[in-house]
């Protein structure tokens, strides 16, 4: 048997189809993966449609993988721990049907070990795991464009902003799994400007339009009072951005923090990896 012959395909989503597909690609084993809408009732589906929510699809991949080197347990372990499965209908500012997790198994062998690896995965999370489980019926190709967009549009500003993060979390969850780093220069994510004087931090999250976190310094935590993203921005994401750089900020610098306007308690609520920086 050649090592194609052993070829087997896994279907899955959770959020932008490109972030899901940016993160499986860089996993040994993986040989193909293609972006595209399933789960969904029209036989014709497209991007505009499918963005409507109109037509029920979810954007999702097909993988292509070697069971010899990747499992579909360790396959879909890296996707259920690569966004949050306990969001309904959305991942972070993305919100609508077609950003929904959903697992959706070629056969009863798969259909078992993912129910198996929900159970599993279960404790680890806060709110209960609300991944859609379902069979396969037809999956739809996404238009060319949508295909390989992270290796093809790194420069792109979605790409920097909310799939490097994911990448980086990758590398250090799942190092074992993943090919061999590559030598191409990765885009720089945006910088986070400290301003002590006015108790706030800056995101340049597009060339010259900043988002920011107004705080109040209270010994060894901050009390975070105010976020703001420019009008013109709000609704792509950048609020999650704004967050997940300038906590990283703050634990580097050695502080806790409070959180006290609403936006602020409900990202930490979600987003266990910070709760660490609460103060108690």
């Amino acid at each position: 048997m050649s090592e194609t012959d052993n070829i087997q395909q896994a279907t899955f989503g959770g959020g932008c189809f490109w972030c899901v597909e940016a993160i499986i690609q860089k996993l040994k084993g993986v040989t193909k993966v293609v972006s595209g809408y399933a789960a969904g009732h029209d036989s014709e589906p497209n991007y505009n449609s499918v963005c409507s929510g109109s037509t029920g699809h979810a954007e999702v991949i097909q993988v292509s993988f070697n069971p010899d080197i990747l499992s579909y347990k360790d396959l879909l372990e890296v996707f259920m721990t690569s966004h949050n499965p306990t969001q309904k209908d959305g991942q972070g500012a993305d919100i609508g049907t077609q950003y929904r997790s959903i697992i959706l198994y070629h056969n009863d062998e798969q259909k078992s070990t993912a129910q198996a690896l929900i159970e599993e995965l279960a404790p680890l999370f806060d709110k209960a795991i609300v991944t859609e489980l379902a069979p396969l019926e037809i999956f739809h190709s996404a238009e060319a464009y949508h295909q390989d967009y992270y290796n093809r549009n790194p420069e792109n500003r979605y790409c920097s902003i909310v799939i490097e993060p994911k990448l980086a979390k990758l590398r250090q969850k799942h190092a074992d799994k993943l090919v061999e780093a590559q030598s191409n220069v990765k885009p720089e994510l945006p910088r986070v400007i400290h301003q002590a004087d006015k108790e706030q931090f800056l995101v340049e999250v597009e060339p010259n339009q900043y988002a920011m976190l107004r705080y109040s310094h209270h010994g060894d935590y901050l009390s975070l009072d105010y976020t703001e993203v420019p009008t013109a921005l709000r609704g792509k994401g950048y609020g999650s951005v704004l967050m997940e750089l300038t906590l990283t900020e703050i634990e580097q610098m050695g502080l806790k923090v409070k959180p006290i306007c609403t936006y602020t308690v409900r990202y930490l609520q979600r987003h266990k990896e910070h709760q660490h920086l609460l103060k108690a």
